[in-house]
């Protein structure tokens, strides 16, 4: 989700470093992820990662309500104002699941209060197909089609109005006035390939 689903930075994962974007691999023995109901039929339960517990400044680091917002005046993510935040374990860092994936479906988000959209993302042959929100209505639904994009699949899911269930966070990069431009990868990078 990037911003009603609003991505990592909402949850405290903005400044993730080069220094640590390794090779990493998934255990053989480690069993494949169910494979999830399809939008309609999902009833999945809210988990704690989208129950803002967070307290001052807020995990997006601007406004202090850990909410992502879009205001070209303030320009509430321009890098002067954005604070680097503690240092956490890396066995912490590592146990964040980011994988890439490939846009399948863009559907509209009418019911959102900020302009979104529904992707459906093939995270390949272990995570398979999932769905997020994502305030991305920034790019055209054609743009978005076939895209290749980087989430994070293992936080849990949220149901959304509508009963909307959104499962994963789709990742990008904040503008200074916080339009998000999502994150790119090499086109010959497979769907499903870990991001460390």
């Amino acid at each position: 989700m990037v911003a009603t689903g609003l991505h990592l930075l909402r949850h405290g994962f903005a400044s993730i470093s080069p220094r640590f974007i390794v090779a990493s691999t998934r255990s053989a023995s480690a069993p494949p992820a169910p494979a999830p109901a399809p939008p309609a039929a999902r009833g999945a339960t809210p988990s704690s990662r989208f129950t803002s517990r967070r307290t001052g400044r807020g995990a997006m680091g601007a406004g202090g309500k850990g909410q992502h917002v879009i205001d070209a005046a303030t320009q509430p993510y321009h890098p002067e104002k954005l604070e680097r935040k503690a240092d956490v374990p890396i066995g912490d860092f590592f146990k964040v699941d980011i994988r890439v994936g490939v846009v399948t479906s863009v559907e509209p988000y009418p019911e959102m209060r900020k302009p979104s959209y529904k992707l459906e993302v093939d995270f390949g042959p272990v995570v398979g197909k999932l769905w997020t929100s994502a305030q991305v209505t920034n790019y055209a639904k054609d743009e978005l089609m076939g895209r290749k994009v980087v989430g994070t699949v293992n936080l849990g899911s949220k149901t959304l109005p509508k009963g909307f269930v959104s499962q994963f966070l789709v990742m990008g990069a904040l503008n200074p006035d916080g339009t998000v431009q999502l994150l790119q990868v090499p086109e010959e990078t497979l769907p499903g390939s870990a991001v460390a």
